[in-house]
């Protein structure tokens, strides 16, 4: 956006961001964009999300969700203490207890593992 002379999210106006949009088309760039305003965790916290996805990998607004969540540090990763279990990175949830249960119920095998002894 330094391009188009915006130096700082605060400077773009509706009208500049729909004259923006326009002329994406006039570049021949193949993405889909949308600026949207979210709260944060509190009603007094708000943010601009200005998505851009590709042309072909859906529309900007469906993503919106995952750009926000990256925003707002949603995105967790666990790491368990045992060897035979990967560390998984960008889980979506709302708190670090979410993340565990949803890494407990997807990816962890129900099978416990098979360990090798030498006896």
């Amino acid at each position: 956006m330094e391009r188009d002379d915006i130096d700082d999210p605060s400077d773009i106006t509706t009208a500049w961001w729909n004259n923006w949009k326009k002329s994406l088309a006039e570049r021949n760039i193949p993405y889909d964009v949308d600026m949207i305003a979210c709260h944060g965790y509190d009603q007094s916290t708000w943010f601009t999300v200005i998505a851009a996805v590709k042309e072909g990998y859906g529309s900007a607004r469906n993503n919106v969700d995952t750009f926000v969540a990256w925003a707002r540090g949603d995105v967790w990763v666990v790491s368990p203490d045992h060897p035979d279990y990967d560390t998984l990175y960008g889980i979506y949830a709302d708190n670090p207890e979410s993340a565990v249960k949803h890494y407990i119920e997807n990816y962890i095998p129900h099978e416990p593992p098979q360990l090798e002894t030498l006896f």
